[in-house]
């Protein structure tokens, strides 16, 4: 079974609120790309992972363990499945990682979201997408819109899914060689004391509200942005998620993958 698990993109994030436990609420338009990672499961006689790819040296020896405290996403939900399943998990899975860490692109989340659906239609164990859905949950607040695979209106810690139609987009991805970790960008935003935002149903007049965090911890996005927005036939240009990755909406393909030529690391793709 070979799977990709495409990047996710924010068409906009806005911050509504704080839980009482800590969590922040989101509103956001998601959507997918065509680019991603690839997942491959391959029945074997025992449980292995391997990977290879442009970004596999960020597994160190600890998430390229299969052990059940291992770190890694995917592993974590490929046990969840398996005690669901009450199977044994004698399979390979490979990963070709073509998507930065912590650059807000769901890469993690999204290969683990594969895996889950992978073996639930595997092991014929019946889950409905709202029953993957409340399990991933617990594994992370991007599995849900991941296991759904579709654009949608995110709200509340990513628990409220809505499906929405977004029309075709001539997306340009880039991102500098710094990963932003999620915890320390909400982090930043809350000690700045910035108010909380309302989304206002037109993602393409809305915003990143962490975009000034992550030019605060990582000065490179300012440039990245204004970079894209310098490009011939550049619509739109924000950050996506809580990572280091930014991305510009451009009026053709060819306009997007000539821009590309301007940045060291970069993919041109669509939705």
């Amino acid at each position: 079974m070979k799977f990709t698990a495409p990047a996710k993109i924010n068409l906009n994030l806005n911050i509504t609120g704080r839980r009482d436990d800590g969590y922040h609420t989101l509103d956001s338009i998601m959507t997918f790309t065509k680019w991603g990672d690839e997942i491959t499961v391959t029945p074997a006689d025992e449980l292995q992972f391997t990977v290879d790819g442009p970004y596999a040296t960020i597994f160190t020896p600890e998430l390229l363990s299969v052990e059940r405290d291992s770190p890694n996403l995917i592993i974590r939900a490929l046990w969840m499945m398996t005690d669901k399943a009450q199977q044994e998990p004698r399979f390979h899975i490979h990963l070709t990682k073509n998507i930065p860490t912590g650059a807000g692109l769901g890469g993690g989340s999204n290969d683990a979201a594969i895996v889950m659906k992978a073996l639930n239609e595997y092991w014929n164990i019946g889950l409905s997408i709202e029953d993957l859905c409340a399990m991933g949950l617990t594994l992370g607040a991007e599995l849900p819109v991941c296991l759904h695979g579709k654009p949608a209106h995110v709200r509340g810690i990513g628990d409220i899914i809505t499906p929405v139609d977004i029309e075709p987009l001539h997306i340009l991805i880039v991102w500098p060689d710094h990963e932003l970790s999620t915890i320390e960008m909400f982090k930043h935003y809350h000690q700045s004391g910035l108010p909380f935002t309302q989304f206002n149903n037109d993602w393409q007049s809305s915003q990143n509200d962490l975009t000034g965090s992550a030019i605060q911890l990582c000065p490179d996005i300012g440039d990245l942005l204004s970079t894209l927005m310098d490009c011939d036939g550049c619509i739109i240009a924000r950050m996506s998620g809580s990572g280091s990755a930014c991305f510009g909406i451009f009026e053709t393909a060819e306009q997007s993958e000539k821009a590309s030529q301007n940045f060291k690391n970069s993919i041109s793709t669509c939705n």
